[in-house]
């Protein structure tokens, strides 16, 4: 590093498993760009509070924001922009002469990561697990696009408090809570995106019943038990490797202000490729 390096990087607690390392780091090289992506962890409120306002330098381009800090950093910026206050959560920061912008690239990269992998959506019923940033992008990414969105979240008072938000913003489209998951009629073609931390540690978290013409998507990066699981039925399976990838194109863009090499970031990250 030199002091024209640019800095950007990723905030979260924990975050030792994260990809994004390789992928941006990889571009960056490619393009020759005098920049650098950190890891940036942030255990507590306090210590993101301490890097924010470290944020305000020149050298300091923007960040990724994961979990669990989606919502809090909110109050911590100058701005959000459009899609970021619709979501009410951020995933990426960027800074404008040290003025810090709120941003989300969670709900288009999920729905360029679909279309990568010729997934249909418009007008399928839809289950999510999970009622965090990350459930609040997909949610948010495909209410203008179905007609029903079922949400299970382990605290029902933030799932509740996610569908009475969609339906005031979408009020075509219908949206329930479900108390167990087990008992929901699962349709065919439903798409079934688990939005949570379950299934890192070998977990399976609560899920409908699983059916072969349906799709499972785990934004997990690995071969979870749930995906497996799904599998061996029948159904159609993605995980979060192509989400990651194009929210974090969308990311490098904002941040540089130029198209990001995606074979180069593709080939860093490097998946197994889980859809079938």
């Amino acid at each position: 590093m030199t002091p024209q390096t640019q800095i950007t990087g990723l905030i979260g607690h924990p975050i030792a498993h994260s990809k994004s390392y390789a992928m941006h780091n990889a571009a960056l090289q490619n393009l020759k760009i005098p920049a650098v992506y950190l890891s940036l962890p942030c255990p507590t409120p306090k210590d993101l509070q301490n890097l924010t306002s470290a944020f305000r330098t020149h050298a300091f381009v923007g960040a990724n924001i994961t979990t669990p800090h989606k919502k809090t950093i909110i109050p911590l910026l100058d701005q959000l922009d459009g899609t970021a206050q619709r979501i009410g959560a951020v995933n990426t920061l960027c800074s404008n002469n040290g003025i810090l912008v709120g941003k989300n690239s969670d709900a288009e990269g999920f729905l360029n990561a679909l279309k990568e992998d010729n997934i249909e959506y418009k007008n399928h019923p839809i289950f999510v697990i999970g009622a965090g940033g990350a459930a609040r992008a997909i949610t948010h990414a495909l209410a203008p696009h179905v007609t029903s969105i079922t949400i299970y979240n382990r605290s029902m008072a933030r799932a509740k408090q996610l569908v009475i938000e969609l339906r005031e913003q979408y009020p075509e489209c219908t949206f329930d809570t479900c108390i167990d998951p087990t008992t929901y009629c699962t349709e065919p073609d439903t798409i079934l995106v688990q939005c949570t931390p379950l299934g890192r540690k070998g977990e399976i978290p609560p899920h409908p019943p699983l059916i072969a013409n349906m799709t499972v998507v785990d934004l997990l990066y690995t071969q979870t038990p749930l995906l497996q699981k799904a599998q061996q039925i029948g159904a159609k399976t993605q995980d979060g490797n192509a989400m990651l990838l194009h929210q974090a194109a969308l990311s490098f863009s904002w941040w540089f202000s130029c198209s990001p090499p995606l074979t180069i970031m593709r080939e860093a990250n490097n998946p197994i490729r889980s859809f079938s």
